[in-house]
């Protein structure tokens, strides 16, 4: 899904729901739309 179209350069590894922008990786890079700000 999204994991290697927005997410693929950091939350792939972290996670397959890059979508989701985890905790664990890039909160305030990642918004819970899955859309990199």
């Amino acid at each position: 899904g999204s994991s290697r179209h927005v997410a693929g350069r950091r939350t792939a590894e972290s996670g397959s729901g890059g979508r989701a922008g985890r905790p664990r990786d890039r909160p305030a890079r990642t918004i819970p739309s899955g859309t990199v700000v």
